[in-house]
């Protein structure tokens, strides 16, 4: 506690501009928080720097001592509600295009938890991560990701189909898409997810897919597979492609998957779907 400056109590209006502070500073980030003050941002306008930092100590979002943690909450419980309410604002007050984007995303945090992970080799090295759906920048959708505990929601593997988490996570954010039945959108994916089940599972629900893949996922071609296995040279721009499909035509109409391994300073595979599942 700093004796010299005693804590004044928080008005409305603080909690309202500290919150706005904290959006800015995620939008125009800078190397360190007191440049705000050095440089005169907004943030300045609105906190001396001695009344932010202490907003900064004292703020919480949940006080667990007036409200601990109950038997039925997620781990991130401290963060709610205000997480939810802003997640739900984020799909009511944006209408998606046809063409976005999951990814994984990191939210520093260097203190004592067995939720964060670390990622040496990433702009943010240790922090908080998420699964976002994301729209030209804007994050339309996410799931919470714990080192401990997995995949926000995702249920026990028993109940989709034996679909790995990175696969199946994919499947929960596109449902949070709004009119899958009116509008085609296509997911571009990482070879962290892409892979043939999950190109099959995501035309089943009209939505198209590109992305690059791994040699070793599911239902790639073998004749692609013996390509990047081959010691022979490939002119830069040379282009292999194959078709896979993942549904029994008996069951239902198998959507063609197009792969393909493209010729670059190293031999990239890729796979696209990108038309409705319903013209097969």
């Amino acid at each position: 506690m700093d004796f010299k400056h005693p804590w004044k109590s928080l008005t409305i209006t603080e909690a309202y501009h500290y919150l706005g502070c904290l959006v800015y500073m995620g939008v125009q980030p800078l190397r360190e928080l007191n440049d705000h003050w050095q440089l005169k941002t907004p943030i300045a306008s609105c906190f001396s720097k001695r009344r932010f930092w202490q907003i900064r100590r004292a703020f919480t979002i949940r006080d667990p001592n007036t409200s601990p943690e109950q038997p039925k909450d997620p781990w991130w419980f401290r963060v709610e509600p205000l997480a939810t309410t802003i997640r739900e604002a984020c799909q009511k007050y944006w209408t998606p295009g046809a063409h976005l984007a999951v990814d994984e995303c990191m939210i520093p945090y260097f203190g004592h938890t067995r939720h964060t992970i670390k990622a040496k080799h990433k702009p943010i090295q240790q922090g908080y991560k998420v699964w976002a759906l994301g729209d030209r920048g804007y994050i339309f959708s996410w799931l919470w990701y714990s080192k401990a505990r997995g995949t926000e929601s995702l249920g026990s593997r028993s109940h989709r189909n034996s679909m790995a988490d990175t696969q199946a996570l994919v499947i929960s954010l596109a449902k949070s898409l709004p009119d899958l039945t009116v509008q085609d959108y296509i997911l571009y994916l990482d070879n962290l997810f892409t892979n043939i089940p999950l190109a099959d599972a995501l035309g089943q629900l009209g939505i198209g897919v590109m992305g690059t893949t791994r040699i070793n996922a599911s239902g790639l071609p073998l004749s692609l597979i013996q390509l990047k296995h081959a010691k022979e040279s490939l002119k830069w721009g040379h282009l292999e492609t194959a078709i896979a499909s993942a549904s029994p035509p008996a069951v239902q109409p198998a959507p063609a998957i197009n792969c393909f391994l493209w010729q670059d300073n190293n031999r990239v595979l890729g796979k696209i779907i990108a038309y409705n599942y319903l013209l097969y």
